[in-house]
């Protein structure tokens, strides 16, 4: 597998569709960042409101299975790497 790939199973559209639907549903995690005499406050995704994520897959009429969830957390977690990298951190 090619590093930074993600391989769900074709059952994952619904999981996939959730995500979509849920990408204003992020906690934040807040760094102060060392700037000259101060700090730079940073903010980033750090993970899904799961209440959120729930609620939303409720309303759009998909069913949340223990399945769907980790498909759901497996996209999640590929999200927060890219995250990561682009605020220059680690996951």
């Amino acid at each position: 597998m090619a590093a930074g790939l993600l391989v769900l199973p074709a059952s994952a559209g619904p999981a996939i569709e959730l995500f979509a639907l849920v990408q204003g549903q992020w906690r934040q995690l807040m760094q102060l960042i060392p700037a000259g005499a101060g700090f730079v406050p940073l903010s980033r995704p750090a993970a899904l409101d799961y209440a959120a994520v729930e609620a939303a897959a409720r309303m759009a009429g998909i069913e949340m299975t223990a399945a769907r969830f980790g498909d759901l957390r497996a996209l999640e977690a590929g999200a927060v790497s890219v995250f990561a990298e682009a605020a220059g951190g680690s996951g």
